[in-house]
């Protein structure tokens, strides 16, 4: 899958991506996994271990830079 190439091209664990010094990992995963769009911001949330509204505000972002 994806999210685990990924973490492990970047050695970082799915569980520390909440953490601040990860926020670069953690916006290219979500942002990464609703290119696809087939996902929806619950499912991201619960691959990635992170909450709902930090998924919900990351695309909230990037989508109005677009």
């Amino acid at each position: 899958m994806m999210i685990e190439r990924y973490l492990y091209k970047n050695n970082i664990r799915r569980k520390d991506l909440g953490y601040k010094y990860n926020k670069h990992h953690k916006i290219n995963l979500v942002l990464m996994m609703k290119d696809t769009g087939k996902l929806s911001i619950r499912k991201i949330g619960e691959l990635l271990q992170l909450n709902r509204k930090i998924v919900y505000n990351i695309l909230k972002e990037f989508k109005e830079d677009e």
